[in-house]
């Protein structure tokens, strides 16, 4: 996954304006978050996938501090053009 601290580093020498800086970390995913409950959060994640490409993605959290691991197979990245 492409989190926050590579987009970071990667545009830290391109010349971009500071909204859209600040518009691109607001829409990632945070790297780290710890949730209580009724805590929900929205993101794009990005992957460095192909558009349209089909993946399986492997999570592994903690649910109150115990390992929990799950797949997720079969999604599919958008495509480069809607219809």
């Amino acid at each position: 996954m492409l989190v926050r601290e590579y987009w970071k580093q990667r545009l830290q020498d391109q010349v971009l304006p500071q909204a859209a800086r600040i518009a691109l970390n607001w829409s990632l995913m945070p790297t780290v978050q710890h949730f209580e409950p009724g805590d929900y959060n929205w993101g794009m994640t990005v992957y460095g996938l192909s558009p349209g490409e089909s993946f399986d993605l492997h999570l592994k959290i903690l649910l109150d501090g115990k390992p929990v691991e799950a797949t997720l197979s079969g999604l599919q990245c958008a495509p480069e053009k809607l219809n």
